[in-house]
């Protein structure tokens, strides 16, 4: 029998739906051009998108060798450099708006039947938490998707990397939501996940166990994930067989 005692979740494409379509991603640009051009910046939507990619590359790349996470502001700040904007021309509260407007107009979906793993989870009693990589939009933001879907309440603690500094794969920050938690040690914990390399990988580098969640069907999914979870509805049961597995066999 293993002792487990708190369970914590990716956000993105885990909880929530993650999906990044070009309607989305063409509406985000179109809202942030309008803020810098309403702020008296002229820049076409052409050269902003050009732009926009490049420092997403830059922010990368940098994020790859350090895992710090640098926040919504040195996003907007790497962006502003690269499209020669004047310092304090456009305040990041500019932009700040634009990136809430189109992550809470509307809201992304909730991955479906996400409610009863949670469900599952509560009434076994086990503590939950959050812990998860952000963008543009920070962990304020982020809160609110979750509460917009009544989820918010099912977790004692909330870890976003750009509140917190370091992000995933880097063990701190899986570290911190256990502290967070109550000083939950990292074998008497379990992390649940969508990527490989921040969730599996990571939670196992700070010493938890690790689920993927991977709902789309494929036969070639190769992981160091304790199990795989499919079905959120399953999951309750995956985790009763995990932590009893000589009961389960019986």
């Amino acid at each position: 029998m293993r002792r487990l005692r708190a369970v914590t979740f990716d956000f993105w494409s885990t909880l929530v739906d993650g999906t990044i379509t070009p309607q989305r991603t063409a509406d985000r640009l179109a809202r942030l051009h309008a803020a810098i051009v309403g702020a008296g910046h002229a820049v076409t939507p052409d050269d902003l998108k050009q732009a926009f990619n490049f420092s997403l590359e830059r922010v990368f790349s940098s994020w790859r060798e350090s895992l710090e996470d640098i926040g919504p502001p040195g996003r907007w700040a790497e962006l502003a450099h690269i499209l020669g904007i004047p310092e304090g021309l456009v305040p990041y509260e500019v932009v700040e708006k634009a990136y809430e407007d189109i992550t809470l107009e509307p809201p992304p979906e909730a991955m479906p039947y996400v409610r009863a793993a949670l469900d599952a989870m509560q009434e076994a009693g086990y503590k939950l938490g959050v812990i998860c990589n952000t963008g543009m939009a920070g962990g304020r933001v982020l809160r609110q998707v979750l509460a917009h879907h009544g989820l918010l309440e099912y977790f004692v603690t909330t870890v976003f990397s750009n509140e917190f500094g370091w992000s995933k794969p880097h063990p701190s920050i899986f570290l911190h939501a256990l502290s967070e938690l109550g000083g939950i040690a990292p074998n008497e914990a379990m992390h649940v996940g969508d990527v490989e390399e921040l969730d599996v990988e990571g939670a196992r580098r700070a010493g938890l166990y690790s689920a993927l969640y991977a709902p789309e069907p494929s036969e070639d999914i190769t992981t160091d994930a304790d199990f795989v979870v499919r079905d959120w509805r399953n999951f309750g049961a995956q985790v009763r067989r995990f932590v009893m597995p000589d009961a389960a066999e019986k």
